[in-house]
């Protein structure tokens, strides 16, 4: 049995060692250039991660183990769940592993989405923010929400899973506001003319219009799991604080036609 393990013993090491991607520097004092390379966009796996790197699981869960696990290494899970003496010396490995290396998983993210805008306003130069998509003193915004159906590891998604999160949300250390964007009558029209190529029918009077905005936030520390309406922790929610790096809105979203950067 244990000959087993030890001849699977260093894939295992080696599958383990790819689940985070490194962040990889070590800290220094002053605080390098903003590089957008050090951004990541959220996935399952790397908001897993950051659940450990947060202190949001902590080594004695077990069963955590166990699930990230399954989510992120699902040969490792496979070979050796159904055996529990192997799985034992798995699941240590893995403590081992998460207690020298969770500090180094990223914590650096880029968030994606669309803007709803209204009609270009000659009047103020620019385009308001509709009041779906606009921030006003936003304190709140999610950081990651599981979505995807794809299957993983013999699961049709993450849902049911005990521990991993469904959603995660970032408490900003200082409000947001964006609901408003400027722009010059030139890139008004490099705004509707990347609608029309990417989201609407030149046939049509109603034409969309949509910008691009990336959100690049670093995450600081897990704060506390979210509550539902009778004031009950909801474990499938942690909150976590972080701080805006860095907004960019772009006018199509091959990001080649810059509007605001701050």
């Amino acid at each position: 049995m244990m000959s087993r393990l030890k001849r699977f013993l260093p894939a295992v090491i080696l599958l383990l060692a790819l689940i985070a991607p490194l962040s990889g520097r070590a800290e220094e004092n002053i605080a390098p250039a903003f590089n957008p390379k050090d951004y990541i966009a959220p996935n399952s796996e790397v908001m897993a991660n950051l659940m450990w790197r947060t202190g949001a699981f902590t080594l004695n869960n077990t069963l955590a183990l166990d699930e990230y696990l399954r989510l992120t290494n699902c040969q490792v899970y496979n070979d050796f769940f159904k055996n529990d003496v192997e799985w034992l010396e798995i699941r240590s490995a893995m403590s081992g592993y998460l207690s020298a290396r969770a500090e180094t998983f990223p914590n650096k993210f880029v968030i994606s989405s669309v803007l709803d805008i209204g009609r270009y306003m000659d009047s103020r130069g620019g385009f308001e923010i509709l009041p779906k998509s606009a921030f006003v003193q936003t304190g709140f915004i999610s950081l990651y929400q599981i979505e995807e159906m794809a299957t993983k590891c013999g699961m049709v998604d993450t849902k049911h899973l005990q521990t991993i999160p469904n959603s995660y949300v970032l408490r900003l250390d200082a409000p947001l506001t964006l609901d408003f964007i400027r722009a010059t009558e030139e890139q008004a029209r490099k705004v509707v003319e990347s609608n029309l190529k990417y989201y609407g029918d030149p046939q049509r009077t109603n034409v969309p219009r949509v910008v691009t905005l990336d959100l690049y936030i670093t995450v600081d520390r897990f704060l506390e799991y979210g509550r539902n309406s009778e004031g009950i922790a909801n474990f499938k929610e942690p909150i976590f604080l972080g701080t805006l790096d860095r907004l960019e809105v772009y006018a199509d979203p091959k990001r080649e036609i810059p509007l605001l950067i701050e």
